[in-house]
């Protein structure tokens, strides 16, 4: 029996590895010598419910250090039911100087209403370059100016940028900010490694030629989610080698945690329904590796109680699996500008397990709410 738990940490401590390497090669990019900054921005959001939160955004696209002549800004209403028009609408009028709009999304049959929002605005956008939030998020003033970046490197056709969930009051947001910190560390990782599993439709750029070589959402437009994910994997197909995560703090985008459990299980679930839908050859294979890690990981806390003689040799695994953790976390939640706090870490070691397991179920049955839409897995 202990031999099953040897192999099956050994596979989860080269994984962490494997995550650590990754992280750790991805460089900034710079700027070749001579290279014209003439590069057009389209700022694409698409919205639905925001106006609690888009002013803000909108406020801070405004004191961007790009010069207000090098991008514009596309306000995608996805037939929102609150006030997000008229606010907007009174936020553009207090920033006439930024070249900004709102449109109404139109109707594609069999495409996703997000994906239909996006490419309204997309379709409309001028700029050489797009690139995509969300109207709950905060950016840095450098924030355009350091997701442009990569793009004065020809080769490049899709970068994906750091989101960072702010940590609250509460203990509840601090978990889920840890928790989105990592995830988004394997995500940047995997793309420095040649396998661009995952990104956030919250901080992303691309070539707007690259989105019409690959046919914009063709193929993946009814999936409800994948806006994101889906066309990295299908640029990246098209344009091998072509996706960048960009490791620059400037780069950062903020976002605020779930407000109720509630929430966060639904828009878990949304994430989750894409284990076994991905564009990459064995994509499935990872999720299945890490439920049947966590299973053995919670087995392997249990089993010394009932086989006293297994004690030393599950208490050791598991260690040196929290110590690869440790130091990779440790690194990406620096990064972010989080604290690294080492009670929350032990904490999620033990908590993680269950998460994973629960979602990886969960996700063949029934459906998620976003927005105020209903969604089927």
């Amino acid at each position: 029996m202990p031999e099953y738990f040897y192999i099956v940490f050994t596979l989860y401590y080269i994984f962490v590895l494997l995550m650590w390497y990754g992280w750790g090669r991805i460089k900034k990019l710079q700027k070749p010598a001579g290279k014209s900054d003439g590069l057009f921005i389209s700022v694409v959001i698409a919205v639905r419910n925001e106006a609690k939160n888009i002013s803000d955004l909108i406020d801070d696209l405004a004191r961007q250090s790009l010069s207000l002549r090098q991008f514009e800004i596309i306000i995608v209403d996805d037939r929102s039911e609150d006030a997000t028009v008229s606010v907007v609408e009174k936020s553009l009028i207090s920033h006439e100087k930024l070249n900004a709009r709102i449109i109404s999304a139109e109707l594609h049959e069999d495409m996703a209403p997000k994906k239909a929002a996006l490419l309204t605005g997309i379709v409309n956008a001028e700029g050489d370059i797009i690139v995509t939030t969300d109207g709950d998020c905060r950016v840095g003033s450098d924030w355009l100016e350091a997701i442009k970046s990569p793009f004065s490197h020809e080769k490049i056709m899709f970068v994906s940028g750091p989101v960072v969930i702010d940590e609250g009051a509460g203990l509840f947001s601090k978990m889920q900010s840890f928790e989105f910190t990592s995830l988004m560390g394997s995500g940047a990782a995997m793309i420095a490694l040649g396998y661009p599993l995952m990104c956030n439709g919250a901080n992303l750029a691309f070539r707007k030629t690259a989105f019409d070589k690959v046919g914009s959402y063709e193929s993946v437009a009814h999936h409800a989610t994948g806006d994101d994910v889906y066309l990295m994997q299908k640029i990246y197909a098209a344009f091998p080698g072509s996706a960048h995560f960009i490791k620059d703090q400037r780069a950062v985008i903020r976002t605020g945690a779930g407000g109720s459990l509630r929430d966060v299980v639904h828009q878990r679930r949304r994430w989750a329904s894409k284990w076994n839908k991905h564009l990459l050859a064995g994509s499935w294979v990872l999720p299945v590796f890490l439920f049947v890690f966590y299973l053995s990981f919670l087995t392997a806390l249990i089993l010394p109680f009932y086989h006293g003689e297994l004690m030393i040799s599950m208490a050791n695994v598991v260690i040196v699996k929290m110590v690869l953790d440790y130091f990779f976390l440790r690194e990406v939640v620096t990064f972010s500008g989080l604290r690294m706090r080492f009670w929350l870490f032990l904490l999620m070691e033990v908590l993680y397990p269950f998460y994973v397991l629960f979602f990886g179920i969960a996700v063949h049955f029934g459906g998620w709410r976003w927005k105020g839409r209903d969604f089927k897995s």
